[in-house]
């Protein structure tokens, strides 16, 4: 579900929240009515591979993640171009 690169934004995406969740998580977190709510609100969603760099799947804002080996990919980055970062686990 990549809210990001279909037609369905008015305008471009104010935002862009890249997340990497398990398929349960995307299920009872990216509801129908917050995706509608995002996306009158200049929002989008992008799915985050963490199988690959995260620099080569473009800019976010924000980042939402329930898995470890992501926070070590986004560490990595930040210590390679200064992103402001916070990691929970």
């Amino acid at each position: 579900m990549d809210m990001c690169e279909n037609d369905m934004l008015p305008e471009p995406a104010a935002y862009t929240v890249g997340y990497a969740l398990t398929q349960k998580k995307i299920q009872s977190f990216l509801r129908p009515e917050l995706l509608n709510y995002a996306r009158e609100h200049g929002i989008c969603f992008k799915r985050i591979d963490p199988a690959n760099p995260l620099e080569e799947q473009g800019h976010f804002d924000i980042i939402i993640h329930k898995v470890s080996s992501l926070c070590q990919l986004v560490q990595g980055l930040r210590m390679q171009q200064t992103l402001s970062c916070l990691c929970l686990v």
